[in-house]
């Protein structure tokens, strides 16, 4: 379930100072300063349709590249943070077939932490997520 603060509202009273959010609630305003405009470290994730061994075989390509690992989930691999275009390309290559679906630069929720849809779409709203989706 998504928080109440998260989606906020087009032509609310309060404004955040940092991005387009707008709400009707102080609470919710301080929610979303919070979650997002933070000195939170950052990862590179990326999500798959590919099963554990094509996870496993893109996980050691990228790490032959250069890349740390962070967490390894089904479908979910997190990097350490970088630069959001060369992991891209790299996770693109390491691929052998088409199975990359997504790829983000986030807040680093901790290791384990799922990764909510609700949260990762209001990032990218507030403008302090990235999004890479391949062709």
């Amino acid at each position: 379930m998504e928080p109440p603060w998260l989606d906020g509202m087009p032509d609310g009273p309060l404004a955040c100072s940092q991005c387009c959010y707008r709400c009707a609630a102080e609470q919710h305003l301080t929610s979303h300063v919070q979650s997002y405009h933070c000195e939170a470290a950052h990862c590179l994730v990326l999500e798959h349709s590919g099963g554990a061994a094509a996870q496993q075989d893109l996980w050691l390509r990228l790490e032959q590249a250069g890349w740390v690992l962070l967490d390894a989930r089904a479908g979910l691999l997190a990097f350490e943070d970088g630069d959001l275009a060369q992991f891209a390309q790299h996770a693109i290559q390491a691929a052998r077939e088409p199975l990359v679906r997504r790829i983000l630069r986030l807040h680093d929720p901790g290791y384990g932490v799922p990764l909510e849809e609700g949260w990762i779409r209001g990032g990218l709203a507030a403008g302090v997520f990235q999004s890479y989706t391949p062709n």
